[in-house]
């Protein structure tokens, strides 16, 4: 489509017109379709010819605008949609800016948001069981406290004066 450096009027459309001696076109404003039934598209375009470029309050506005997993779209800027994430969804690897290319809001966030022992990222902080810490999820062991949590795995230490003679603490 073409663009001017100055909006066409009312009524009008920008148009490519070709030169006299058809080896150019100019961009110019031309009259809109008497039957212009067109709704108004996110894309930087008069598309509905009423003087007004993605006017927000078109409800075809967002008709063109495609899917991204866990997202909405939440408006039009500069003609491309804008999305936010579901409620309960987090764009963890930042590829969301890049809209339909990347994989949206990947991320549902499990357990209220608490990191527990289950080979997921509970929080979705981009760390799976934060290995760093002995999160909930571990089933308690008789003489024995949580060491660690690591890709679902809880692992297990004896406590003071307890030994593990048959190797089963970890099982």
């Amino acid at each position: 489509f073409c663009q001017r450096e100055e909006p066409c009027a009312v009524g009008e459309e920008p148009v490519w017109v070709c030169d006299a001696n058809l080896m150019g076109a100019t961009c110019s404003c031309a009259a809109c379709p008497e039957d212009n039934t067109r709704g108004e598209v996110c894309d930087g375009r008069d598309n509905d010819c009423d003087g007004v470029v993605d006017n927000a309050d078109s409800p075809t506005l967002f008709d063109d605008c495609e899917a991204v997993d866990g997202a909405f779209v939440e408006g039009c800027m500069n003609g491309a949609c804008t999305y936010a994430c579901e409620n309960g969804r987090v764009d963890v690897n930042g590829d969301f800016a890049s809209g339909p290319d990347g994989d949206g809001c990947e991320c549902v966030i499990t357990e209220g948001g608490t990191e527990i022992c289950d080979g997921l990222d509970n929080d979705c902080d981009g760390l799976v069981d934060n290995g760093d810490s002995a999160p909930d999820g571990c089933q308690p062991v008789e003489g024995a406290t949580v060491t660690i949590c690591d890709e679902g795995s809880c692992t297990y230490a004896c406590v003071s004066g307890r030994v593990d003679f048959n190797e089963d603490l970890d099982q």
